[in-house]
């Protein structure tokens, strides 16, 4: 008796790589390989073009551009959501609190490389920006006192919580690829020890390269 009758569709699947010399995989190479789905060749991807996988937007090229063009779009809509129902400030807080930033911590979780530091900064301006126009306020505050006296999660914060989380438990873990990739990594961004003179990486260029 048959109980997994499941299989691959072949207008579903991506396919993107290198070849030794860093090259692109073209589709002569899938072809030379014998590489098909159910019978149908795979076109290859470029590098620059994303690949969507469990909800996060992903380039070969280290690229993440879309992702982040993906989470604007989606702060927008949220922040519509706000002037166009004319929600009240604490309404607006619970819905960024409970429904936009559980969207956005799979991307927070991995966006990372030069660039980051201002689109989180853009984030947070974005929700603050909407509050403030709800609130028809002409007092300048910082983001961070206006969140806290809301009760606001700001992106960013939600950002380094998730990216230190995941850098303690590799340091910690005992697995031999995923806690060694993270503690070697370590290693060769801060060395063996760490202190108040360590030249330690910026945020912009590599605060989750340790991820």
């Amino acid at each position: 008796m048959r109980f997994n009758c499941m299989q691959l569709n072949a207008l579903k699947c991506e396919l993107v790589g290198r070849r030794a010399d860093g090259s692109p995989v073209s589709a002569a190479d899938v072809a030379a390989h014998g590489i098909t789905v159910c019978g149908h060749a795979i076109q290859p991807l470029a590098h620059d073009q994303p690949i969507r996988y469990l909800g996060a937007h992903s380039c070969f090229d280290g690229s993440w551009a879309k992702q982040q063009q993906k989470c604007r779009e989606t702060l927008m809509l949220f922040t519509r959501t706000v002037s166009k129902f004319k929600l009240s400030i604490s309404k607006a807080v619970h819905m960024f609190n409970i429904f936009l930033l559980p969207r956005l911590e799979l991307s927070l979780h991995y966006v990372h490389g030069p660039g980051t530091r201002g689109w989180i900064a853009d984030c947070d301006r974005i929700l603050i920006g909407c509050l403030k126009h709800v609130a028809s306020s002409p007092v300048r505050l910082s983001h961070t006192a206006l969140a806290l006296a809301l009760g606001l999660t700001l992106p960013s914060w939600l950002e380094a919580s998730v990216k230190v989380s995941e850098l303690f438990l590799r340091l910690n873990s005992t697995d031999q690829r995923w806690g060694l990739l993270g503690r070697i990594t370590m290693l060769h961004e801060c060395g063996a020890t760490v202190d108040s003179s360590s030249p330690l990486s910026r945020a912009d260029t590599a605060r989750s390269s340790l991820m």
